[in-house]
């Protein structure tokens, strides 16, 4: 049984109610604009219906439903004379679904969509729910696995060590190094493991920071990794006054900057582009561009899913592209790539503009 609250400026509100109560619907009717606003701020329903011939009062009372913490993820049926448009709802379509019916309209057709759009509430919390405790156990059992695992690369460091000293066989040597090597990679993987579960829950902070400097330290730091390998960055129009969350920010950079050396020709000199731009009002745009092998298009539909790789054989967890994804949600944008074979790859993402970012920034020379 659903929740189902049902607001109408019309005297229709009663016939909705008992259409709904008779589909076995738990329902709640708002006599007033006044009671609707305590309803929607201090109680949860899977299903807010509508009706009113005032669209401007309809979208009015969309926004304060997605804008409301209890009911963000709601429901919305909205009833009103004539076609149905949506060309005034912008908002709010990414977090539940809007629909709207045309009146007159059937009784039973009203209903079945009610519970269809009760249905669909119900699912979107389950997942939620499964989410969350998906999310709960990796951190659990990530948590639990570094202790053990620390233990075993001090114990095989030393135990490789002392195979050393005494002058043992190659083989029994190498029984050694392999330990430790393995124990070090398990401990990466968990490690990354740990930092993709909390990825997109941690709170977003924002500060001002210099993007440009930052982004140098991660490539200077990366950089060290690959003595022998010649990288060059090029960095256009990142602004040396940013307000963002800086944590995320060194996260993203380095996960997409280490990937463009990585997959790239260790043979040729590897060039890396980060650029930054705002060409939409209320985002920016960063893209980070390389010269490497490419993405053969068949893996790109999985290419920021969780120990997906894009087909070649290179070391690495599989992990870091799905934790920029979420980081970058977490800040209010999303991810693309392009890419061709045995040319490259660019991978671009935006950014929701922080309200407190200055209209003027200063960018690099």
């Amino acid at each position: 049984m659903g929740h189902v609250l049902v607001y109408s400026t019309h005297q229709y509100t009663a016939a909705i109610v008992n259409r709904l109560k008779k589909a076995t619907v738990n329902v709640t009717a708002a006599q007033s604009k006044e009671e609707f606003d305590e309803l929607i701020k201090n109680s949860k329903f899977d299903l807010c219906v509508l009706d009113s011939s005032d669209e401007a009062q309809i979208f009015e009372l969309v926004k304060e439903i997605r804008n409301s913490e209890e009911n963000q993820h709601s429901s919305i049926l909205y009833l009103k004379p004539g076609a149905i448009t949506f060309k005034e709802i912008r908002e709010g379509y990414e977090k539940a679904p809007i629909m709207g019916m045309s009146k007159p309209f059937a009784p039973k057709e009203f209903v079945n969509l009610a519970k269809l759009l009760i249905k669909m509430k119900k699912q979107h919390d389950e997942l939620v729910i499964s989410k969350s405790q998906i999310e709960q156990f990796a951190i659990m059992a990530s948590h639990d696995l570094r202790n053990p695992l620390k233990n075993i690369l001090s114990f095989s460091s030393l135990l490789k060590d002392e195979l050393c000293e005494r002058g043992v066989d190659d083989e029994v040597a190498d029984y050694g190094r392999t330990i430790f090597n393995e124990t070090h990679k398990m401990i990466n993987f968990v490690e990354e493991l740990f930092d993709y579960s909390r990825a997109g829950n941690v709170e977003v902070k924002r500060t001002e920071f210099n993007l440009q400097a930052t982004v140098l330290e991660q490539f200077d730091a990366i950089k060290k990794n690959y003595p022998v390998r010649e990288i060059d960055l090029n960095l256009v129009g990142l602004p040396e006054v940013f307000c963002g969350d800086v944590i995320k920010m060194n996260h993203i950079f380095q996960n997409l900057i280490e990937n463009a050396i990585k997959y790239s020709n260790p043979e040729e000199v590897t060039s890396i582009e980060v650029t930054f731009s705002q060409p939409f009002e209320h985002e920016y745009l960063v893209s980070v561009k390389d010269n490497g092998y490419g993405i053969d298009e068949k893996y790109l539909p999985k290419i920021f899913q969780p120990f997906r790789r894009g087909g070649l054989n290179i070391e690495g967890t599989g992990i870091g592209l799905a934790m920029v994804e979420k980081m970058i949600e977490a800040l209010g944008g999303k991810i693309w790539v392009e890419t061709t074979v045995g040319e490259g790859s660019k991978f671009s993402f935006t950014l929701g503009r922080a309200k407190s970012d200055s209209e003027d920034f200063k960018k690099s020379a």
